[in-house]
């Protein structure tokens, strides 16, 4: 008769769950230990090892619990302070702004390859500008939190609505304003 290696696979996944934050454990960690016994007992009753279930839970339980802890540590519970952090996603790139329009020369430098460089890729400056610019989308995320957790809109939450909504559109505008400028540059010979 063949040794079962259940107990040491179950054990192996009960010390995977310990990646996730304790009250996540807490609420979900024997769900979570059913369903994969239930897995567990699926495919080795249909002759498959045991091995690659193991080896996908182990990846998708790693990425969850990054996940997990990442939300719950970053993610600001209080509108306002969720409202301060998303607009803080917005000063590099004001700042950025700003140093271009005093003409700062150590960022020109650098902005100065945001379109094609001389041998027809992009240049430094445009992925920088690109990741700068990708900031103000996150910062609504972030001021959108509370809202998102709660899944209505209260009074309480209108400063963050109100700092999503300039990101946003100062995302849009600028995006746009920025490819069109790129499409004048690359497709017709009117580049400034």
């Amino acid at each position: 008769m063949p040794i079962s290696d259940e107990p040491i696979v179950h054990a192996l996944y009960r010390k995977l769950l310990a990646l996730y934050p304790p009250a996540f454990r807490k609420r979900f960690g024997q769900s979570m230990q059913d369903t994969f016994a239930d897995m567990y007992r699926a495919r080795t009753r249909s002759g498959l090892a045991a091995g690659g279930l193991l080896l996908r839970a182990s990846i998708d339980t790693a990425v969850a619990a990054l996940h997990e802890r990442l939300r719950m540590h970053f993610a600001p519970q209080q509108p306002l302070t969720a409202s301060l952090s998303g607009f803080l996603f917005a000063v590099p790139f004001l700042l950025a702004n700003a140093s271009i329009a005093t003409r700062w020369e150590p960022l020109n430098s650098i902005l100065r390859g945001a379109g094609l460089n001389n041998i027809g890729g992009w240049g430094p400056g445009f992925f920088f500008v690109a990741g700068l610019l990708l900031l103000l989308p996150l910062g609504a995320y972030v001021s959108l939190q509370p809202v998102r957790q709660r899944k209505r809109v209260s009074r309480r939450h209108w400063h963050n609505v109100a700092i999503a909504v300039i990101l946003i559109v100062g995302f849009v505008s600028i995006s746009g304003a920025l490819g069109a400028e790129l499409y004048q540059c690359q497709v017709t010979p009117y580049c400034d």
